[in-house]
């Protein structure tokens, strides 16, 4: 069973980022979600949801309380093998974001609106899906 943690403060796309996990993943695929920062580090701080225990972290950048970049350390420094992609409507259209997000190390990076196709891609090149 593969397990992502999605990072999203906009209700409308987390809802989508779910359909095209579960459209492309097993449905025993479990998607933990937190809208914020602070949700974050309370849901990773509960058992059963450590950094480690994820496969994939999918993390908005632009957040209410902060910028989801600020957990690729959290993720990284856990025992376990997660991959992070960092989402932002930034990446691809301002290279002074997309720089300084790639500075922080994610194994991905997508732009936003996204499609499918690229979603997909994600998925694969991160190893999630084959």
């Amino acid at each position: 069973m593969k397990r992502i943690f999605l990072l999203e403060d906009t209700e409308i796309v987390a809802v989508a980022m779910k359909m095209m996990i579960s459209s492309l993943l097993t449905p025993t695929t479990k998607v933990v979600h937190a809208y914020n920062i602070a949700d974050a580090v309370d849901l990773l701080s509960e058992a059963g949801s450590a950094p480690e225990e994820f496969d994939l972290a999918i993390l908005d950048y632009n957040l209410p309380d902060g910028l989801g970049t600020e957990l690729i350390q959290t993720f990284r420094t856990s025992a376990g093998n997660c991959k992070v992609c960092v989402c932002s409507a930034h990446v691809g259209k301002n290279e002074v974001v997309t720089r300084e997000i790639s500075m922080q190390g994610p194994d991905a990076m997508l732009g936003k609106p996204m499609a499918l196709s690229d979603f997909e891609k994600m998925l694969r090149e991160t190893g999630i899906c084959a």
